[in-house]
């Protein structure tokens, strides 16, 4: 996840598809390395259709080492990684 996304502007925002909770997060440092562990804790936005909801996270200069919703890992055909965004489209 380190491609520049485009520039969002204000007049472009629009209410997000999920609501985030609650964040947990877990650092675990080291002299070569810092793996941080996530957790978010997400609703769905009633306001946006049902078939319309992806969950999408930006990241700069992060290796993503794997994805799990609901303590399920998923396989890399479950969400799409591109130009720094993790999208999950079936949440």
């Amino acid at each position: 996840m380190t491609d520049i996304r485009e520039r969002v502007y204000r007049k472009d925002y629009r209410e997000p598809d999920f609501w985030v909770r609650h964040v947990e997060m877990q650092f675990d440092l080291d002299l070569d390395a810092t793996v941080v562990t996530a957790r978010f804790h997400v609703s769905p936005n009633e306001t946006v259709p049902l078939e319309a909801r992806r969950l999408a996270l930006d990241g700069e200069d992060i290796e993503l080492l794997s994805v799990a919703v609901n303590g399920e890992r998923l396989g890399a055909n479950a969400y799409v990684l591109d130009k720094g965004r993790l999208l999950l489209p079936d949440v």
